[in-house]
């Protein structure tokens, strides 16, 4: 992996919360998860890779920083950073011209006309792509793409079926490229909400990206010292700890506690003022994507029925044994609620008679004749 290089230009505020870290010097961790996908990419057979984790966990900031810096001999191996979120990807031609781009706005790409001239084809198709990472194959060289947003993918239905992820499957298989994945979710998960057989989804080497590690935390609230030699750490020490405090080791959280107390030095406000801002955006980047939030409405009140129905009622009921001078306990009176309504549903049903009713309620207040 490169250096992380020198103090010119470093800005004042080091922390980025929300989008990807794009300068490599603001970039602390993942160690681990850097060596597991470097290691697959230079072993005896290439072998791709699925990073997943939750939003803003750091997934596209792992990815660009593995293009950025990854110093592995450019003869053997190009690298190229693919957000899947961008409209090019919106289709199939459009995913394999956009990566086709991607590869050519390498110098080691676009300085090597047996290396660009395959990815100039047009139209460029899956079969002109095939063409082109063989032919690469054959001059020993290795196309690496780091797919971000998988999800995004998936939600053009209709567009990537079957076929496609076979065909890329099938470069994989021989060698002819590697993908490094990230995802919301393990790509199973993907291949069985959209009903796809392809053995593209069977990716045998598979990551869950995690909050950071304690001493990558604090390397975070450290920044740029931490990263840069001869830099000064943005934040002193008792802004350290708060961040710390108040965001624990999520790394977007962490950025962003960072930088609201950043902010407050600059504007010579108190750490109550950052407070107030990191809890205000903290709560807007942590509610769940739109789509999610439309499910929740959706199920909110099938959910209190139910809480209704099996919490609420049986409590009710049970209670009703206060009234005859009894003191239990509110799980006491769910139990006997729950099984007064148990006994009442089999009496109805013909499947207990009046008389193993009255005893089985005489049993369940403790007065068993």
């Amino acid at each position: 992996m490169a250096a992380q290089g020198s103090l010119a230009g470093l800005p004042a505020c080091p922390f980025v919360a929300g989008p990807k870290i794009e300068d490599p010097r603001l970039f602390v961790g993942r160690r681990e998860e850097l060596d597991f996908i470097h290691s697959r990419m230079i072993g005896a057979q290439p072998i791709s890779v699925n990073i997943y984790g939750e939003r803003r966990i750091g997934k596209s900031s792992l990815l660009f920083h593995f293009f950025q810096t990854c110093a592995e001999d450019t003869k053997r191996y190009v690298i190229a950073y693919v957000p899947l979120h961008d409209s090019k990807c919106a289709t199939q031609a459009g995913f394999y011209a956009a990566c086709a781009e991607a590869l050519l706005a390498r110098p080691a790409v676009s300085s090597d006309p047996n290396l660009a001239a395959p990815l100039r084809a047009q139209p460029m198709d899956a079969a002109a792509f095939g063409s082109a990472v063989r032919a690469w194959k054959q001059r020993g060289v290795l196309p690496v793409l780091c797919l971000d947003e998988f999800e995004a993918l998936m939600e053009r239905a209709g567009q990537f079926d079957d076929d496609f992820f076979n065909h890329l499957r099938a470069l994989m298989d021989e060698s002819a490229l590697m993908l490094v994945i990230a995802s919301f979710e393990p790509l199973h998960v993907y291949q069985k909400r959209h009903k796809l057989t392809s053995r593209f989804f069977n990716l045998g080497h598979v990551r869950r990206l995690g909050v950071l590690k304690k001493d990558e935390a604090e390397a975070l609230v450290r920044l740029p010292a931490s990263t840069v030699p001869g830099a000064q750490a943005a934040l002193n020490d008792e802004e350290q700890r708060l961040a710390l405090r108040w965001a624990g080791r999520q790394p977007c959280l962490l950025q962003l506690a960072c930088s609201t107390l950043c902010q407050a030095r600059h504007a010579n406000r108190d750490y109550a003022w950052a407070k107030r801002e990191f809890d205000a955006q903290a709560t807007r980047m942590t509610q769940p994507p739109a789509r999610a939030q439309r499910w929740l409405g959706l199920l909110r009140w099938p959910l209190r029925l139910l809480c209704w129905l099996l919490v609420d009622v049986p409590k009710w009921i049970g209670g009703l044994a206060r009234c005859i001078g009894l003191v239990w306990s509110d799980a006491v009176s769910w139990a006997v609620g729950v099984g007064l309504i148990v006994l009442a549903l089999g009496a109805l049903a013909g499947l207990i008679s009046s008389e193993q009713l009255r005893g089985l309620v005489l049993c369940l207040f403790g007065r068993c004749e």
